[in-house]
């Protein structure tokens, strides 16, 4: 902490440490079989794990992979690939965060 904060009093920041130490041994950590038969939860992580099979499934995966490949063939400049590819998951992401 010395060397990172750059100074010589960082008794606060190690106390905060030891407190957030002291506070995750208080933690009761469920597993996923726990969750899954707790039905206050259970409906959000089943709708989850289908949502993201399906994902998985319908090759979103694939088209990230070709995506350089793709536009080069289709004749966009080299320079303008990683401004496209980065357009293309900043739509995606704020698809995600609409839906």
């Amino acid at each position: 902490f010395q060397r990172f904060l750059g100074k010589t009093d960082v008794s606060q920041e190690l106390e905060e440490v030891l407190a957030e130490a002291r506070a995750q041994e208080n933690l009761n950590i469920a597993s996923v079989l726990q969750l899954l038969r707790n039905p206050a939860v259970r409906w959000q992580l089943i709708t989850i794990i289908i949502i993201m099979a399906c994902y998985q499934l319908c090759g979103l995966n694939a088209i990230w992979y070709y995506t350089n490949g793709i536009l080069r063939e289709a004749g966009f400049a080299e320079q303008l690939l990683p401004y496209i590819t980065l357009s293309t998951g900043a739509t995606e992401t704020l698809a995600a965060i609409i839906s």
